[in-house]
């Protein structure tokens, strides 16, 4: 069994029908053989949805997607578009009692594509008390109706406004913030330890929502597109 679906229905974000499906290894050199959560849309491939801008039901309103001209590093043809390839070729059985105790004896990273956000809560929290321990992150911390992903995810801030936006809205929270000029780090935050420790994320597991603020120096093939100077948009 190389993986399971944990969740087909309606996206958290628009109602669109999407599919999370968790896969049991990863090659991801960063992130460490973990388990990963792959949040695609269920009846269009991903990289065809990029284009289309039907990715909004697994991204949400995230800035960063390719068809906005973001500075988004996952590629939809490769990984998401494997994983939804073998869903619709009927490879992952849906969520079963050896799948989980199979995850078990893993460690979940929470949106190796899409946000987590996305999910309803239940799902997040059922993956979240079995796995070993788990990682994500969520650009969808503005969205009232959204908010749950918080319990699960670090929040996803692009600029120091953004944490300051952050920190009045979940005092008790935490955040991942991509910078272009890592000397702006601040007193509550600590670099990602990826780039000073050369950790990968199963060797670290702090960005679970719960324990450290982390900041990291934009990287990935798109790093041109980022600025820092990110208009706040309106809550909702």
């Amino acid at each position: 069994m190389k993986g399971f679906i944990l969740y087909e229905g309606p996206s958290m974000f628009d109602k669109k029908p999407i599919v999370a499906i968790v896969t049991f290894s990863s090659t991801n050199e960063k992130t460490g053989n973990m388990a990963q959560l792959w949040i695609l849309p269920k009846d269009v491939a991903p990289h065809e949805a990029v284009k289309s801008g039907k990715d909004q039901s697994v991204c949400g309103g995230c800035q960063h997607r390719h068809n906005l001209g973001g500075a988004c590093y996952v590629l939809p043809f490769q990984g998401p578009l494997s994983v939804w390839r073998s869903y619709k070729r009927g490879l992952y059985p849906k969520s079963n009692p050896k799948a989980l105790l199979k995850l078990m004896l893993k460690e979940l990273r929470l949106g190796a594509y899409g946000d987590p956000a996305m999910l309803p809560e239940d799902h997040l929290r059922a993956v979240k008390s079995v796995a070993r321990g788990t990682t994500g992150y969520s650009h969808q911390w503005k969205n009232k109706r959204l908010k749950h992903a918080m319990q699960y995810c670090q929040g996803s801030v692009d600029s120091l406004e953004e944490a300051k936006q952050f920190k009045e809205m979940y005092p008790n929270g935490h955040y991942f913030r991509v910078t272009d000029d890592i000397s702006d780090i601040q007193e509550d935050e600590i670099q990602c330890l990826a780039d000073t420790k050369g950790l990968t994320c199963q060797q670290c597991m702090l960005c679970d929502g719960t324990k450290q603020n982390i900041v990291i120096e934009v990287h990935g093939a798109k790093k041109s597109r980022f600025t820092s100077d990110i208009q706040i948009k309106e809550v909702v």
